[in-house]
């Protein structure tokens, strides 16, 4: 039995990744933030990585992807309401990398307000439903996917986080799921 350091205080999405000596890496909701654990092969906690990914946004949705290497990517949505409604509110997809020693190596804006407006709708008025979806490849690149009512977003960053492209797919339905693959090449299915 493994017990993380951060406590759980709320049902949400939770997501494991296992890097190539068999750590895993646990994530889950903590009643407005993201947790994140990693564990050692043995299940014994790993306390070099253990933490949170927010601390002035409310986190929504997540997930966790790893490589053999070791490393690890934790993929989120945050939302700030604004005051009075819609004034000031923000939110963003964002994409926290963590090396194989566990230290957080980037906190990368994926995309932001601007980049959602449009797609958005009524998200900022009610309960985000944007979900992300993560996956990496053996070089640490990064493919990202995220639902905004009938479309999915896919944007791709290389291993530095630099963001290489983007795309929007009308799903033809409400998109209240995504996944996304990679291979170790850097193949993307989503």
């Amino acid at each position: 039995t493994a017990t993380a350091l951060v406590a759980e205080n709320t049902t949400g999405p939770r997501s494991v990744a296992m890097d190539g000596q068999g750590r895993f890496t646990a994530i889950w909701n903590t009643g407005g933030d993201v947790a994140y654990q990693r564990y050692n092969a043995d299940g014994s906690v790993d306390a070099t990585m253990s933490g949170t990914v927010n601390n002035m946004y409310t986190a929504y949705g997540s997930a966790v992807a790893g490589n053999a290497g070791g490393r690890t990517a934790v993929a989120y949505f945050e939302y700030y309401p604004g005051v009075l409604g819609l004034v000031l509110a923000d939110a963003h997809v964002k994409l926290d990398v963590f090396d194989a020693s566990g230290t957080r190596t980037a906190s990368i804006t994926v995309a932001g307000a601007n980049l959602l407006e449009g797609l958005l709708g009524s998200v900022l008025t009610g309960n985000p439903q944007v979900t992300p979806a993560v996956a990496m490849d053996a070089s640490g690149n990064t493919a990202v996917a995220w639902n905004i009512g009938n479309n999915v977003v896919l944007a791709w960053l290389d291993s530095a986080g630099t963001l290489l492209g983007s795309q929007v797919i009308n799903a033809g339905a409400v998109a209240s799921q995504v996944a996304v693959a990679m291979s170790p090449s850097g193949t993307v299915l989503s």
